[in-house]
């Protein structure tokens, strides 16, 4: 029996009093079992060997961990995936488990980066709740960074935190994520710190806004990534994303002012939700059919229901239908108001109420009347000139790009 085999093998190490001769044996034995992936064999091992004094399993372990992780960067590391994991536990549950604590920390890691490039492009065990992704994040967010001597730098931990954050975003496990991206948050401006982290950060924290409903924070940073992103394709993805944050953010002047710097950008004007945005930019009433049409961009968070039982969008819409009337009357009964807006009496009065109080409208509730008074800024008139002036000038621009791009040679020659 080859386990029996195994067993008497290192039982007559185990005997031996002289630890250098000890060593050379398991590392022998330890060679011959990484090479055959002999699992059974190898996990027998393990088991043998983290009963071991520290003196002898220390550089045995050291020396398991070095060698799976040049089979893992060969591309080779899911054959002993298995045992690698159970190696993890033994390790971690022995009377010394603090001698191997930066072993398991080690093995974590390549494991991890297994289940991340290498078991994600199979087809997984239809038993297992848990993706390829999610268990690599779980392996890397067990690695014990925290600690004084852990010996990692600023940099190192960032890096290890991001990546756990976004595999827990592969599978929209935002909450999970966050705790990482929070984790990383009080690092980001130390120094050394590359470029590309701080976007990763970045993104990771818009994906997490954006899933918490805080769309106005989200918007922000999905608009700062598009700047500092130099890829087209990634950048109007940025754009498009902030684009449906900054529509289910609450109306009002915050929001208002956020919408004008994604109109005012050329590049948006390619995106099929460019048309949704100049309706809110310019003022204008918000149709059933539009916001039919813009819902079906969302993601699946995007849709939850309010506890009035509106979609986030409907709400969104319903608030800037009702800033929009403020801009056409300066009073209006709260029965048309429900007609303008497509609601109840009762719940037209609530939503003016809400918004005046959040400083959100300008405005008086007249109950014995039942009139809502707009109030008009004393701007307000050169305000949607200067609106309408900003609207013609990127009308112009636009005929005249798709006029390059059609004809270039004329448009040389009259400029």
């Amino acid at each position: 029996d080859a386990l029996a085999t195994m067993q008497a093998r290192l039982e007559r190490i185990q005997a031996s009093d002289n630890k250098d001769e000890k060593k050379q044996q398991y590392s022998s034995i330890l060679a011959e079992l990484v090479a055959t992936e002999d699992k059974k064999n190898l996990s027998t091992f393990i088991q043998h060997i983290a009963q071991q004094n520290s003196i002898v399993s220390r550089p045995i372990v050291q020396e398991f961990v070095e060698k799976y992780g040049e089979k893992r960067k060969q591309g080779a590391g899911s054959g002993l995936l298995a045992v690698c994991e159970e190696a993890i536990n033994v390790f971690s549950n022995a009377s010394n488990q603090h001698a191997f604590q930066e072993y398991v920390n080690s093995l974590r890691y390549h494991v991890a980066k297994v289940y991340q490039k290498e078991v994600s492009q199979q087809e997984t065990d239809d038993d297992d709740d848990k993706s390829p992704y999610q268990k690599a994040a779980i392996h890397l967010g067990k690695i014990n960074l925290e600690r004084e001597e852990s010996g990692r730098s600023n940099q190192e931990k960032v890096k290890i935190w991001l990546d756990c954050a976004r595999l827990y975003l592969v599978d929209e496990l935002y909450r999970e994520a966050e705790t990482f991206v929070n984790k990383c948050s009080g690092l980001m401006n130390t120094k050394p710190m590359k470029e590309t982290y701080k976007l990763r950060f970045w993104s990771c924290m818009a994906s997490c806004q954006d899933y918490n409903q805080k769309f106005h924070q989200a918007a922000t940073q999905y608009y700062r990534l598009a700047e500092k992103i130099h890829d087209e394709e990634t950048s109007l993805d940025k754009l498009s994303k902030g684009i449906k944050c900054v529509v289910l953010a609450p109306a009002g002047p915050s929001r208002d002012r956020l919408l004008a710097k994604y109109y005012r950008d050329e590049r948006v004007s390619q995106l099929q939700e460019y048309s949704f945005v100049e309706a809110l930019y310019v003022g204008r009433f918000v149709t059933k059919k539009e916001i039919e049409a813009f819902q079906e961009t969302l993601a699946e968070h995007q849709l939850k229901k309010t506890k009035e039982g509106w979609t986030l969008l409907e709400k969104a819409s319903i608030e800037h239908n009702l800033i929009a009337a403020a801009k056409v009357y300066n009073n209006i009964l709260l029965e048309d108001l429900g007609h303008v807006l497509g609601v109840t009496v009762q719940r037209a009065e609530e939503i003016a109420a809400n918004m005046i109080a959040e400083g959100r409208l300008r405005g008086t509730i007249d109950q014995s009347k039942s009139l809502l008074n707009f109030t008009a800024t004393d701007n307000s008139i050169l305000t949607q000139w200067d609106t309408h002036i900003d609207i013609a000038c990127n009308s112009v621009n636009s005929v005249v790009d798709k006029l390059t791009t059609l004809y270039p040679g004329w448009i040389a020659k009259q400029f």
